[in-house]
């Protein structure tokens, strides 16, 4: 059984850049980061996130 995979560097560029754009969002548009805000930058996280997400869930269906 193979180990899950971990993410790639380039992977964990995308969340850091989604959550980067989701702050900068987040400052431009409301102005500050309060509970709106966060969630602005989670979004962006998860966004960035959807290729190791992707990959993750390919990993899974394989594993049955």
């Amino acid at each position: 059984m193979a180990d899950k995979p971990k993410p790639s560097g380039k992977e964990i560029a995308f969340i850091a850049i989604g959550a980067t754009v989701g702050a900068v969002i987040a400052l431009t548009v409301i102005g500050g980061i309060g509970a709106i805000g966060g969630g602005i930058i989670g979004l962006g996280a998860a966004l960035g996130g959807m290729p190791y997400f992707r990959r993750v869930q390919e990993w899974q269906k394989n594993q049955q």
